[in-house]
């Protein structure tokens, strides 16, 4: 039926200009620090400084870069737009070469996305993306499990698992 279609239609539309409009309210660049966007104070002052180091030699090397951004909440079964928009909105890695990479932790939602850039997938595959995925949830239960805090060390074991694919292959 022609009404249905068209209002399923303007439903998906309305829903695509809300997951733009939110995702794009999600990643606030004035509080940017460099490659990290952590509003959460999840990562200390020293974790900051070691991925913002790590990227700009990254990026002096290749082109490419790394970014890690935490947020407090995403709404369920939206993560993986809502990482495609903040990748896009935040243009990371070289012009022209697509070679950025995001690392993207939503803390009471327990959601993990890691986002490619074209000029990435080749180093970054999907199935390295989704070992990369594990092997952080493994390591904050670990903590967890130990009675720490294990998101800390959870995005570092993400970010050098990248940084070591990345530096792999160049």
């Amino acid at each position: 039926d022609l009404h249905v279609r068209c209002r399923r239609q303007r439903q998906m539309c309305i829903r695509d200009r809300l997951i733009t409009f939110v995702s794009a309210d999600l990643v606030d660049k004035n509080q940017m620090n460099y490659y990290v966007y952590d509003p959460e104070h999840i990562l200390s002052e020293n974790s900051i400084s070691y991925i913002n180091s790590i990227n700009k030699e990254l990026k002096a090397k290749t082109g490419g870069e790394v970014a890690v951004v935490i947020l407090d909440n995403i709404e369920e079964g939206d993560a993986k737009e809502y990482t495609t928009e903040i990748f896009n909105e935040l243009a990371l890695g070289e012009k022209g070469k697509d070679n950025g990479v995001l690392i993207l932790m939503a803390i009471k939602s327990r959601d993990i996305q890691i986002e490619t850039g074209y000029g990435a997938e080749g180093f970054v595959t999907d199935a390295k993306a989704a070992r990369t995925y594990r092997a952080m949830a493994q390591v904050i239960k670990d903590k967890e499990n130990n009675g720490e805090e294990g998101y800390e060390a959870g995005i570092l074991e993400g970010f050098n698992t990248i940084i070591k694919a990345v530096s792999y292959t160049h």
